[in-house]
């Protein structure tokens, strides 16, 4: 028993260890320097972030009397068609006031998305920022008046959240993703000796009362829920406190897998 105990113990260290001391989440800084927003994103040793305008962004929310300009990406690093930036890279995005602007305008909301990769390849869970940052109306240069062209474009922010529709999309791709790796998890060949070993205990209970049989299964079910639910509200909970975890990197530790393989052999 305390064997078993002590096992147990281990997997679930070897399992949270790399969360429990995961690096603090000190990626992204900002400011508004006249009329120009600059996002600044540090990139921890051994990651890089690639020119993915999808995953890597700066958007703003739109507001009456402000006009954003496209975000202008430095250059970076060209690698197998993909450019990559290493150490830091700042975004900028440049924007306009006219006299339509609310006068009491004291901050500007912004959304400044991410996702770093390993050099190996993999990548980390993208992540979104939202920041507001001060503005001083009377420190920036107004245009008599906003009309035409421009007008348009004022407009056309008001009406569309680009960073909200895009979050929005994200979501619903992992959800569909989630539920198609779940799917052929179900036919992989780890998986097969479970459900064999399920299918065998739920013939041997064939003869039992169908309300005993019903209540096993649902403690199966129960438990599985319960087991993942636990592990996801610890990974939430680690995020929130500013923590940068996933889950299924801790596999790219050495020191994890040995870990795992000395379990397993025990």
């Amino acid at each position: 028993m305390v064997r078993k105990n002590f096992i147990f113990i281990l997997m679930l260290f070897l399992v949270f260890a790399n969360f429990i001391f995961a690096e603090e989440n000190n990626v992204v800084s900002a400011k508004i320097s006249g009329s120009q927003i600059e996002v600044t994103f540090k990139i921890p040793e051994g990651l890089h972030q690639s020119l993915q305008k999808e995953y890597f962004y700066l958007e703003a929310d739109s507001i009456p009397g402000i006009v954003f300009e496209p975000t202008v990406y430095p250059a970076g690093k060209k690698e197998h068609d993909l450019i990559n930036y290493y150490g830091s890279v700042t975004l900028t995005k440049k924007f306009k006031v006219d006299k339509n602007v609310d006068p009491n305008l004291n901050s500007l909301k912004i959304y400044a998305g991410y996702q770093f990769c390993y050099d190996s390849g993999s990548c980390l869970f993208p992540e979104e920022v939202e920041l507001d940052l001060p503005i001083d109306l009377t420190k920036i240069e107004k245009p008599e008046s906003t009309t035409g062209k421009e007008q348009t474009v004022a407009d056309e922010q008001t009406e569309q959240s680009p960073a909200t529709s895009a979050t929005a999309l994200n979501i619903i791709k992992f959800l569909i993703m989630a539920f198609l790796g779940g799917l052929i998890l179900n036919v992989m060949p780890c998986v097969l000796p479970v459900l064999s070993i399920k299918a065998m205990s739920l013939v041997k209970q064939s003869q039992q009362d169908k309300k005993q049989i019903l209540r096993s299964s649902m403690a199966y079910t129960f438990g599985i829920l319960v087991s993942f639910i636990i592990l996801a509200a610890i990974i939430i909970i680690l995020k929130m406190s500013g923590e940068m975890v996933g889950w299924g990197f801790q596999f790219q530790s050495a020191g994890f897998v040995t870990g795992l393989l000395i379990v397993i052999f025990v």
